[in-house]
Formats: C-alpha cells, structure tokens, sequence
C-alpha cells in the first residue's frame, strides 16, 4: 500500500465519528428535563419519513414514563409544520436510561400525534399482563425466576403502552399454579419453604438452620402466599424465552421469529429447599403462532438502528409466553419431583430484556385465536392434498399394473382366445363377468353350492351368476332361472327386463335353511346379455377383447 492510499484510509477511519455525528443536529432539547432530541439527515432531515431520536440523559425526570416522552415528542408538530410542510410521516426512537421501548410514530393524517408503532396489537394499559414462561426443547432457555421482596403488585403501564409482567415468573409461575390447584398444600413446609427463600431470601438464608427464627418467617411466608393466590389466576402460566429476530422479511412487512418444540421446561434452582417439585414441563402446540413482529418498513428501519452498536444488531428479545392449563393440571413427569401439564397460548409479550420490565409488543387473545384458525385451516389443506397425493399415487399405480397386465394380454391375445375357445362355457362367462385378468380356472357359481356356503359361513358371499329375470325391476325382482332368488340391482346398474338374460356378480346371502325360501343376491357388476343363455358372451375373442378394452380404459 503506498503512503497516500494510507492516508486516505486513515483519513476515512478518523472522520467517521465526526461524519456519523454530522448526520444528526438538535432540533429539541431541555436541560431541566434532561433531554434532547436528534433529527438525521442534516439539511435533508425532511426527506419522508423524518427519523428523530430522542436522548433521555441521568437524571431526567421523563424516565420510565412513556406518556411524558410521547408528550416531548408531539411538542416536534410545530418544527415539522414549519421546516417539513411536505413530510407526511416521522419515527422516533428513544435512548438512555429509562426509554420508553420500541418505536413511535406519527402521520400528518392524525396532526402529529405520536403512539408506539403497530399500537392497534398492543393490550390497553389496564389490562394486567399474566406471567410468562420459559422453554427448553431444543432452542430458548428460560430466564430464571427472579425473587422480589415486595409484596406490592406491578405498577401500572402509562397509557397505551404494554403493562409490565407480573413479578411471579417462569417457575415462580407455575408454583403458583400447582400450589393453587390444592390449597392443602399451603400447609406443606416444602411449600412453605420455597416461598420462602423466594420471597425473602436473605432473611430465609440466616434463619433456615434456626427453628425459633424460621417459624415466623415460615408463618409471614403462608400469608404472603395466600395474597398472591388472590391475585393471581391458578389456571395461567407465565415463562419468559430468550430468542433471536430473523432479518426483516420485506414482503410480509415482520422481522421473523420462531420459537421451535413443544415445550417449555422450568427447573428449581434451590436445590438446598426441599419438598418443592424440581421442575415444571408445560406442553403446548401454540409456540409456532408466535411468528414474527409486524413491522412497517421505516419502523422497522429505526427499530433495527436503535439496537445497532458498532455495526453490530443486538437480536436477542424475550417473548413472555402465558399458558393456560387444561382441567387436567400437573401430573407426574417420570421422576416424583418432576411435573408436567398441558395447555394453550393465551398471551404473548416481547421484552427487551430478560426481567420483562421494557415491553414493546404484545399478541393478544384475538390475535393468537386468528393465528390458531389460519393454523388449522392450514393443516387441513395439508391434509387434504396428502390425501390426494396418496390417492393420486394408488391411482398412478393401479393405472401402471392394468397396463402392464394389458400388454401381457395383447402379447398373449391369440394364445389366450384358444384357451378360451377349449374351454367349458361355464369357464367363458365367468370370465366375461369377472374382474381381470383371464383365469383358466373361473366357473359360474350354481345356487345350491353358494347358499349352503352362505349358510355355513354365516355370512353372505360372492358368486358370479347367470340367471333370467322373472319380473322387472331393481328391488327384490324374482328370477326364473334359478328359482327361489331375489335380485337387488343398484342403480348404477341397468334395471332387469322381464324374461331377460344377464350375467351377475354380487353377494349371495340365505335367510334360513329352508330350501323353498329366497335366497337374496346384492348386485355389483352386472351384464344384459343379447342372446338366449349369453350365447354372445361365451365367444372367446369377445372375452379377451372386452378385457384389453376394459385394462385400456382402467
């Protein structure tokens, strides 16, 4: 490299803080506050859409409020009016301590007025969010149950944002839920025990050894557990899974997301307590619904950059999953400490960390029931063209043996239409009404030998027949030759004519052993034939052609 692609190079590698700093200016800011707020672009900062950053410096009084962040940000309508008459739409993200997760946006349309990007998914503010769980099977892993001291609940989210999760998560969660499925068991000292070095861990710690001091925090621990148990519902799970973003996926307008198994497994970390179970499994189906966060394409551009340090994206989110539990609840899960029980996806929020407190999207109830019916249809066509796969395929084959057995016949035709010429007329007609291929062996069946079968067998059977109708008709018409038979003729069938012959196959049954009564023969195939006896169907040649006719049509 010679000395002055050096230079440039370095030259490139020193501007760029000063070059990446230059795309943004201040267009607001408070040092009361302890804010400020970026426009990039420089000049061009009105190019649609306008792409803002809000910076909440230590301190500021605007951490941890998103209604007062939003309120900064609609106060932009006044710059934007004056410097951008022509912008249509603007995103703002929000950095520092205590920003308010996730994007914001706001359109000429609706004057200005910023709100989280995709608020329509987002659950209202009094809506209190369930806890979550986590998974292991074979992709996130659980984030594990963190103890607070506090006996107060979650405060509540500002307006239209997502709340924050309850406290009790992961196998806190599903402690809860299995000690309420047996209020028995609030007198358990396993029980007892656990919550305990949950709740109040220090204090649990010192004075587990020490009976006198254990006792009463045992004792606050069970009326600690009883409150919770008002508040919480024994029928819900909350596990919290870590996972990855997939790149955005410009045509569905999401960044992908896809939590893999059936399910999700949390462990006891406390081995030294014991009498808790050492872990809880919740199987469900409903993982696969949680697929992605929706996303337009500008939102989704200051979302990506708002996690992008170093050129590097930060994709890593957390997904608290709430599962409701069949009637069945907790059962055995091979060892007796091991617990499992089966449910359905209630709820799903995305987190920016893993102690659930930094919310920025939420898939509700309607959402995930939508999401199941898609998947249900989908299956259900996944069935279906299974179904006409196999069935296509079974045809395709039967298709190919009727061919293969075609060919044989064509190759054989002269040989076989001697065969047939020498044998008996019994042998011709049989063959006429039978099935392929051309069997040498074939005989018409005679009454008497199929009705003591059917007698016998205690089971109609199948036979192959010439006989001649007496009377007309589909439904038990009577023959003359043989006598003591009634026919039945489907309707796919032609209806018998009066003194007709026909050659039939179909399923002989007899009412009794009475010689004199009927004996009753369900039609399958059935053939008028043109001549007396069949005469026109015991011709040799017309068999074997009739068969390779009937094999080209297969």
């Amino acid at each position: 490299m010679n000395n002055s692609v050096l230079k440039l190079t370095l030259a490139a590698i020193l501007m760029t803080p000063s070059v990446l700093a230059a795309q943004r200016f201040i267009v607001l800011s408070s040092d009361t506050d302890k804010f400020l707020v970026e426009a990039y672009g420089e000049r061009d900062w009105c190019s649609s859409p306008i792409r803002f950053r809000m910076v909440l410096r230590p301190g500021s009084p605007l951490a941890g409020s998103a209604a007062a962040q939003i309120a900064v940000m609609n106060r932009l309508k006044k710059r934007i009016l004056h410097d951008c008459p022509a912008a249509t739409r603007a995103v703002t993200t929000v950095a520092g301590p205590g920003a308010a997760a996730g994007v914001f946006a706001a359109g000429a349309a609706e004057g200005w007025a910023f709100a989280p990007a995709g608020q329509s998914l987002l659950p209202q503010a009094q809506s209190r969010l369930p806890p979550k769980d986590s998974f292991e099977n074979p992709a996130p892993s659980a984030a594990p149950a963190t103890p607070v001291a506090t006996q107060s609940p979650a405060p509540s989210a500002p307006e239209g944002t997502v709340p924050p999760a309850p406290r009790d998560l992961n196998y806190a969660s599903a402690f809860l839920a299995y000690v309420q499925a047996d209020p028995a068991m609030m007198r358990d000292a396993g029980v007892l025990r656990w919550w305990a070095s949950y709740r109040y861990r220090d204090d649990y710690y010192q004075a587990r050894n020490q009976e006198f001091r254990l006792q009463p925090l045992l004792e606050r621990a069970g009326r600690d557990l009883a409150e919770t148990m008002k508040r919480n519902d024994g029928r819900l799970v909350t596990i919290v899974l870590r996972t990855d973003f997939e790149p955005y996926d410009f045509q569905s307008r999401r960044f992908p997301v896809k939590l893999r198994g059936q399910q999700i497994t949390v462990n006891n970390n406390d081995y030294s307590v014991q009498g808790a179970p050492g872990s809880f499994t919740i199987e469900t189906q409903d993982l696969e619904l949680i697929d992605g966060l929706p996303m337009e394409r500008d939102a989704a551009e200051s979302f990506a950059e708002n996690r992008t340090k170093w050129g590097v994206m930060n994709r890593t989110i957390f997904v608290a999953t709430t599962i409701r539990l069949d009637g069945q609840g907790f059962s055995k899960n091979g060892y007796a400490k091991d617990l499992k029980a089966a449910g359905s996806l209630e709820r799903a929020v995305f987190y920016n960390d893993e102690r659930a407190t930094q919310p920025f999207y939420s898939l509700a109830a309607p959402e995930i029931e939508k999401a199941r019916k898609i998947r249900a249809a989908r299956i259900e066509a996944e069935k279906k063209a299974e179904e006409l796969r196999i069935e296509a395929e079974k045809k395709a084959e039967a298709a190919r043996l009727a061919e293969k057995r075609r060919q044989e016949l064509q190759a054989e035709r002269e040989s076989t239409i001697r065969l047939l010429a020498a044998s008996p007329v019994s042998v011709r007609l049989a063959n006429w009404i039978s099935n392929w291929p051309v069997d040498a062996g074939a005989r018409l069946d005679d009454l008497r030998s199929a009705r003591a079968s059917a007698l016998i067998g205690g089971a109609p059977v199948t036979v192959k027949m010439l006989i001649q109708a007496d009377s007309g008709g589909r439904e038990r018409a009577k023959t003359k030759w043989p006598g003591h038979l009634e026919i039945d003729v489907p309707a796919a069938q032609p209806e018998l004519r009066s003194s007709g012959w026909y050659l039939v196959r179909g399923e002989l049954s007899a009412p009794d052993a009475n010689a004199l009564s009927a004996a009753k023969l369900s039609v399958v195939d059935l053939y008028a034939c043109a001549k007396p006896q069949c005469a026109d169907a015991a011709d040799a040649q017309a068999i074997v052609d009739r068969k390779l006719a009937g094999a080209q049509g297969r």
